[in-house]
């Protein structure tokens, strides 16, 4: 009986957290959880990502469900995304030189994880996350303009 409800406990588990991928920071202090506000996993719909800060043994969130999307004249990157696939996450070291200030060279370490999503009208879009020790930091890129 004791193995059927740790089986049971763990397809439950999963099942809620299979539509959410994570990335951690090099102190695993950071971690940002993105998601999708449907369950299904092959549905288009609006992306989301929250922020959460480990204190003492456990995360607290510190920055809510925020939603993901972007609109351009030509198309429209909002509650139309579907994912297509997630990168493996890999260290960022970016060393630079500060003009003024106490630290003249710096340096920064992250990690990185790319999520290619596609809208309805199959018009890629990637979100590139870099969690720093310090902080996070997000961008858009579309792979089909030069622009």
């Amino acid at each position: 009986m004791k193995y059927i409800y740790l089986i049971f406990c763990l397809f439950i588990s999963s099942a809620f957290t299979i539509n959410a991928q994570e990335i951690v920071s090099p102190n695993k202090n950071i971690k940002v959880i993105v998601s999708k506000k449907e369950s299904d996993e092959k549905s288009f719909g609006q992306v989301y990502f929250k922020i959460f800060y480990k204190k003492k043994s456990e995360y607290i969130e510190i920055m809510p469900s925020s939603p993901m999307g972007i609109l351009r004249d030509d198309q429209q990157f909002t509650g139309n995304l579907k994912l297509v696939s997630e990168s493996k996450a890999k260290d960022v070291n970016q060393k630079y030189e500060m003009i003024c200030g106490k630290q003249k060279l710096c340096d920064n370490l992250g990690t990185e994880k790319v999520f290619k999503y596609v809208n309805s009208n199959n018009e890629p879009l990637n979100i590139v996350f870099r969690v720093y020790n310090d902080g996070v930091a997000f961008r858009y890129e579309f792979t089909n303009k030069s622009e």
